[in-house]
């Protein structure tokens, strides 16, 4: 009989909202294989949070309990978080026989507590783009708890061991992947067709949010620096403000069209500042597009050297260098990220997070 498990997100997909945690629900597709699986989405009553029946190939086995979610108001936090574990707590399956639950927080807290009143193991999956968490006492203690920790970048592991006191063995590095069944290279023309964008036009695309961290407002101001006209694709949600003629879309976009908008491009172009292990910059290379990001130690550890270019990151002199580079050389580039594409299996990183957890089962 397989082993049941209950997996807590911020976020899951629904009939009504598709795109909401859909990296969380491509993994729970191979959980699914091995695992009898119970997901719950608490929702907050004063913020946001996924409504809605649950996507079919889930059918009965989503929870979505309402808490109260006290937001901005750090001082109430406590009261937030107890609200928090306890509507969890009222749905949750008591024989489950393990608690797997993705970023620290809320989730990680709530999957401690869980685990703690059942007395069964715990594992948190971390990818948090900034590291702060971990250093609290609460997020050492949870750290220092769990049954093992599932980490997208090498750099989050070294953290992790030399600040919050993990056990190195705790930990398995498993950087993000793609859904290759969804994201893959497709023809551009035909893409820029579907999409109704210039076929003969050279055109970058930028997918993240209108954040400065992210560096929506650099790439726009790298495209002003370019000799030669580039235009460009934003997707993404914030506030972004420009009237430039080079600008082709910008916005949200359904997640099924989103493969279309990467093919579409020739470059995809990420001057991030930090990241736990980019979502986007995943489903870029299964597409098989070049990237141009930052020359930072998560995002060397997450593409490959050979079809990627990495400036600084808070330069748009050197972004529009890269640029120009990257199209100077791009039948190269393109070759090569082409057969990059490949190598990306989320599949093989589903396997690899189920060894680890069997094996700490054990």
């Amino acid at each position: 009989m397989s082993k049941k498990v209950i997996v807590i997100g911020a976020s899951f997909p629904s009939k009504k909202n598709h795109a909401e945690g859909v990296y969380l629900y491509n993994l729970m597709r191979y959980f699914k294989k091995t695992f009898s699986l119970q997901v719950c989405v608490p929702r907050g009553m004063f913020g946001k949070g996924t409504a809605g029946a649950e996507t079919d190939e889930f059918e009965g086995s989503v929870k979505r309990p309402s808490y109260f979610n006290l937001g901005k108001f750090q001082f109430l936090r406590k009261i937030a978080l107890g609200s928090y574990f306890r509507s969890i707590y009222s749905v949750c399956d008591k024989k489950a026989d393990f608690i797997y639950s993705h970023f620290l927080f809320p989730s990680g807290y709530g999957a401690y507590r869980v685990s703690k009143k059942l007395n069964k193991p715990f594992f948190v999956a971390l990818g948090e783009s900034t590291t702060s968490s971990y250093e609290t006492p609460i997020g050492k203690e949870i750290l220092k708890n769990a049954a093992g920790l599932v980490v997208v970048s090498q750099k989050i592991s070294d953290f992790l061991v030399a600040n919050s006191g993990v056990n190195a063995d705790k930990i398995i590095v498993a950087p993000n992947r793609a859904d290759s069944y969804i994201f893959k290279p497709l023809d551009k023309i035909e893409a820029r067709k579907r999409l109704g964008l210039p076929v003969d036009a050279k055109i970058v695309i930028f997918v993240g949010q209108f954040i400065y961290r992210k560096g929506y407002d650099r790439v726009l101001a790298a495209l002003e620096l370019l000799p030669e006209r580039v235009e460009s694709i934003f997707i993404g949600k914030g506030e972004f403000e420009s009237t430039s003629d080079k600008i082709l879309y910008k916005g949200t976009v359904q997640n099924k069209l989103l493969v279309d908008y990467y093919n579409a491009a020739d470059l995809f172009v990420l001057p991030t500042l930090s990241e736990g292990s980019c979502n986007a910059i995943a489903e870029a290379i299964a597409c098989g597009l070049p990237i141009l990001s930052s020359d930072v130690t998560e995002i060397k550890e997450q593409v490959f050297e050979d079809s990627s270019h990495l400036v600084d990151p808070l330069s748009p002199e050197a972004i529009a260098k890269g640029i120009e580079h990257m199209y100077a050389n791009f039948d190269n580039y393109k070759e090569l990220a082409l057969k990059n594409s490949v190598k990306y299996s989320l599949e093989a990183r589903a396997n690899t997070i189920l060894n680890f957890i069997n094996t700490k089962l054990k």
